[in-house]
């Protein structure tokens, strides 16, 4: 099963694979070991407060092996 969620984190949790992924797990309501991987699709920072947070869009993988993306070659 795929799932696509948005999470807002501090740029130091935001940088660490293991929270990132403890994070992804409790926000989706499942166990750890049922997360299989995750895709970061688009990365922001909110800094309009004095706490800075990172808004991570994410492409997470329940129970299924990820898939890989096809690299499209750019011509220029």
């Amino acid at each position: 099963m795929q799932k696509q969620l948005t999470l807002q984190l501090t740029p130091k949790e935001a940088a660490d694979p293991a929270f990132l992924k403890e994070a992804l797990a409790k926000a989706l309501g499942i166990p750890l070991s049922s997360l299989t991987g995750y895709r970061v699709r688009k990365s922001s920072i909110d800094a309009r407060g004095k706490v800075i947070r990172q808004n991570l869009d994410l492409h997470a993988f329940v129970n299924e092996p990820p898939a890989d993306r096809p690299l499209i070659p750019i011509h220029y």
